[in-house]
């Protein structure tokens, strides 16, 4: 498990910053979401880092110009990152 701060890449700033203010948000989806039998597995903390990561690397992907889509877009990276690491320790 990795509870270490997020660390994106510093090359621009403008959408770390973006990304960063949705961090305790995705924190609060990631711990609910977790089913029971990954905890002690993975952290939500492991699945926010790689949302957040993939986001970053995606950013030419998100097409949403709104609020409701900016968050949609980050929620489905979330779900994959978070379906991706219980394929993992499930087995």
């Amino acid at each position: 498990m990795n509870d270490n701060p997020i660390s994106l890449p510093e090359s621009d700033p403008a959408r770390t910053a973006w990304l960063m203010r949705y961090e305790p948000w995705l924190q609060i989806l990631a711990r609910r979401e977790i089913d029971s039998r990954f905890h002690g597995k993975f952290s939500a903390s492991d699945a926010v880092q790689q949302t957040m990561l993939e986001a970053w690397k995606s950013w030419e992907n998100l097409q949403a110009d709104e609020e409701p889509g900016r968050r949609a877009w980050l929620r489905e990276i979330l779900a994959h990152q978070l379906a991706k690491l219980a394929r993992h320790y499930a087995g």
